[in-house]
């Protein structure tokens, strides 16, 4: 797989999507799916199902952790393009690094003080919605770590897919 993935690559392509059975195992990507996503320098997906079918069949409810960074705005294109594709909606929600009480949602800045980085991330994604035509909600969630608020969030939204957008740090990441 990393040799095919390799000699693809010489293509040009712009991004790498790996969707294949068997993705995870306790909790952490396999070294099979590791070992393909380093074989591709380049932007990465990595699509993992959990319901049975098509996944991409009905309205599907995507989350989007959203940071203002390149990577998160391009996962936020990514949700946008899938939520209309599929007549479905996208949860903008920015992790704030602050220890506030609770989420907050956009439309409230002044009553909760929003940061105007939080207000102009969150936004940008509203102005972006309007470009792709796609139904977009915003939230800010405070509290323990990004990855733990994310999932708390996705858990307690019944969230059908959730679209990151990270820059790879090193081997550690896979």
């Amino acid at each position: 797989l990393e040799e095919a993935v390799q000699r693809e690559a010489e293509n040009g392509y712009g991004m790498l999507t790996i969707g294949v059975a068997g993705a995870t195992a306790r909790g952490r990507f396999t070294d099979r799916i590791a070992a393909t996503a380093r074989s591709f320098s380049g932007p990465l997906a990595l699509v993992v199902a959990r319901r049975e079918g098509n996944p991409m069949a009905g309205r599907l409810r995507i989350l989007v952790p959203v940071s203002g960074n390149e990577a998160s705005r391009r996962a936020l294109e990514v949700a946008l393009s899938v939520a209309r594709s599929t007549d479905g909606r996208v949860m903008a929600l920015y992790v704030a690094n602050e220890q506030r009480r609770g989420s907050r949602r956009l439309f409230r800045f002044a009553r909760f003080g929003v940061t105007e980085n939080e207000q102009m991330v969150l936004r940008d994604a509203v102005s972006l919605a309007d470009e792709y035509n796609a139904r977009l909600r915003t939230a800010i969630s405070t509290g323990a770590t990004p990855e733990d608020r994310i999932l708390r969030y996705a858990q307690r939204g019944g969230y059908d897919l959730i679209v990151l957008g990270v820059t790879r740090r090193g081997e550690d990441v896979y």
